[in-house]
């Protein structure tokens, strides 16, 4: 390019630039952007409180009422229409690390209170300590909490390493539904873990003492182990039906929920799957109030309206149920207590054996 056409390109981008500048106002208005609240960790504090309160707590005698206060909230300086959720993680190693279980159980919020369901501690115990240790245990818990706005966005409260409270307890866990006389069901739906599948447990039958019961999740095929490893003895399928520690894997019919019973002494199982769970009773004996499974069958959900003692039916029989306690049901035994009212009802499966909860509407 030449010289001349060089000047005369510098000189219009000079002019241009000074007429911008001789358009634009004298002073630049100010910018109004609303600033929220920047929130601090003293926005929101709790404090142990009932049963955690005492440093020592004994499960087994929540049974009947599982659900207990463990915080108070002491300060909520959160914005308007801003909620938070809170967490609570335990293990029995103090720092928490990534080579130990560590357990999360979402506490609820009612008022000032902050509860947990003792039963998901029995089972969060059960994960970190093994089933046959029901002795007192030193567990170390920490909460954290998810904060969301106005707008729905939710993020973590504070910084990655800030949480609401920390401490430590003695703990024994419900005795009372714990059962040393149990099987692992290792499997392809549990990459098989002995210690990550469903148990199967005694069924008290005096003439059939060692007859087992259980509803496990399964995939394709599975054994049954009597130890938390290959260690013990392990049980496979010798034909349809029939238990032999020489054979194959017992085959399923695909992935699912499944009522599994055997019999050690005369070496036979059954395993029915399970395509159906209702509520039954309840004031009314006659209608069925389907529950829904989720992708892998390891929830299940539903409302119904409930008057009186009750128990939930597989399949639409009366041969395999859940009834007689709660917080441990069996397929023997009454009917669970009476309630009334309509309820959310969810069973979980994915813990050592099932759990059901009722959630008033």
């Amino acid at each position: 390019m030449k010289k001349i056409n060089i000047f005369l390109v510098a000189s219009l981008t000079l002019c241009g630039f000074m007429t911008s500048c001789e358009d634009a106002p004298a002073v630049a208005p100010i910018q109004k952007n609303e600033q929220g609240k920047i929130l601090a960790m003293s926005d929101f504090q709790i404090a142990p409180a009932g049963v955690l309160a005492s440093g020592n707590v004994a499960m087994d005698g929540l049974k009947a009422n599982s659900e207990q206060t463990v915080f108070t909230v002491v300060t909520d300086s959160l914005p308007e229409d801003w909620s938070l959720t809170s967490y609570l993680q335990i293990c029995k190693n103090e720092q928490f690390p990534e080579n130990e279980v560590v357990k999360t159980i979402k506490l609820k919020r009612v008022e000032k209170d902050l509860k947990v369901d003792f039963t998901d501690w029995h089972d969060a115990h059960v994960e970190i300590f093994g089933e046959d240790e029901q002795g007192e245990q030193t567990v170390y818990y920490r909460v954290y909490g998810d904060v969301k706005t106005a707008a729905g966005a939710t993020s973590r409260f504070g910084l990655t390493n800030d949480y609401l409270a920390k401490g430590s307890l003695k703990e024994t866990p419900m005795v009372s539904i714990m059962s040393t006389d149990f099987y692992y069901t290792p499997g392809g739906y549990n990459g098989w873990s002995q210690t990550k599948s469903q148990y199967l447990y005694n069924l008290n039958n005096k003439e059939k003492p060692k007859s087992y019961w259980g509803m496990i999740l399964a995939k394709d095929e599975f054994k049954i182990s009597s130890a938390p490893n290959w260690d013990g003895t392990n049980y496979g399928e010798a034909a349809l039906g029939e238990l032999s520690t020489t054979g194959g894997n017992i085959k399923t019919d695909g992935t699912g929920l499944y009522y599994l019973t055997a019999d050690f002494d005369a070496l036979t199982y059954s395993l029915t799957k399970i395509e159906k769970l209702s509520v039954i009773g309840g004031g009314d004996w006659n209608t069925d109030r389907f529950l829904t499974p989720n992708e892998d069958f390891s929830v299940w959900t539903g409302e119904a309206k409930i008057d009186g003692d009750w128990l939930i039916r597989v399949n639409g029989g009366w041969d395999i149920k859940l009834a007689n306690d709660l917080k441990n049901p069996t397929p023997y035994g009454n009917n669970f207590e009476k309630v009334s009212g309509t309820f959310q009802v969810t069973v979980t499966f994915s813990g050592h054996h099932p759990v059901i909860k009722l959630e008033k509407k």
